[in-house]
Formats: C-alpha cells, structure tokens, sequence
C-alpha cells in the first residue's frame, strides 16, 4: 500500500480475534465487508490491485484526512 502511494487512501490495521483463525491468515476490506482467507504473501498484491481498481468509483467518498 505504501509503495503505490495509497497509504492515505487505504489503511492497513491488525484486529482482534474474529473467530475465524482457522481459515488464516485473513484479510477483510471495510466498508465492504469482504472476507479473504487462506490468504499468502503471493495473493496480497492481487488484494490491494482489486482494491485499487474500485478507488476511481469511489473518488466522492474518500477523506482527505
């Protein structure tokens, strides 16, 4: 995320225990609450360009903080 300049745009955070360790690693994107699992090293730059490619729709609603 940082790389590609999006750290302003898309956070990345830990969490707390969701009570699905066992299909872990995991990922989620909020506000879309979309949920990958199993996820390795190899798919997290796939995550990040299906998350980008999203932004442009979205323009309106990112904040500028």
């Amino acid at each position: 995320v940082r790389s590609l300049g999006l750290n302003r745009q898309i956070r990345v955070s830990r969490s707390g225990c969701q009570d699905l360790c066992a299909q872990g690693p995991n990922v989620m994107v909020f506000p879309d609450y979309l949920w990958y699992h199993g996820v390795t090293y190899e798919d997290v730059d796939r995550i990040v360009q299906d998350i980008v490619r999203t932004l442009p729709s979205l323009a309106e609603k990112l904040s500028s903080r």
